[in-house]
């Protein structure tokens, strides 16, 4: 006669369709360090991507301010302009699309109007030399601070000549 608990009793044999607990941790382990390093590239693809974009912004405020004296100097007269150059302080703010005496203040403490709509922080200040010649030179630098504290800057250097 059979014992009515003899169809629960476990038979000895080797069970090979389970997971031990050393393999799921090495497992756990894998993908642990798989996430962390994918986190990790997609922080600094993303970090890389929005400092080629904030280049892409300067080069256009760049850009604009170097336009802005290009007109100037067509639509004044050129001792106006070069006067520009020649002035006790050559260096210039210009973060509206005027010339304020003086360069911009190093700190980018977010009271600047250049940038904001773009929700960035950006000095431009211009540099004018009188080169003697009939010339002037400008530089044009547009500068912002990366998120880790960076300065970076955007330089275009231009030469305009007294056209008769």
């Amino acid at each position: 006669m059979k014992n009515k608990n003899t169809k629960y009793l476990i038979p000895y044999a080797k069970y090979e369709n389970g997971f031990t607990l050393i393999e799921i941790l090495i497992f756990t382990a894998i993908v642990s360090v798989f996430f962390v390093v994918a986190v990790y590239v997609s922080s600094f693809s993303l970090s890389i991507m929005r400092t080629n974009e904030n280049k892409i912004y300067a080069a256009h405020y760049a850009e604009e301010a170097s336009e802005w004296l290009l007109n100037e100097k067509d639509s004044t007269d050129w001792i106006v302009f070069s006067g520009y150059a020649t002035s006790p302080n050559n260096s210039w703010c210009m973060n509206t699309l005027a010339l304020t005496s003086g360069a911009c203040p190093t700190s980018l403490a977010g009271s600047y109007t250049l940038g904001f709509e773009y929700n960035r922080q950006f000095n431009r200040d211009v540099v004018l030399s009188n080169l003697g010649d009939g010339t002037i030179s400008s530089s044009v630098t547009v500068s912002w601070k990366d998120i880790g504290g960076t300065l970076l800057y955007v330089p275009i250097k231009t030469i305009y000549a007294h056209t008769v």
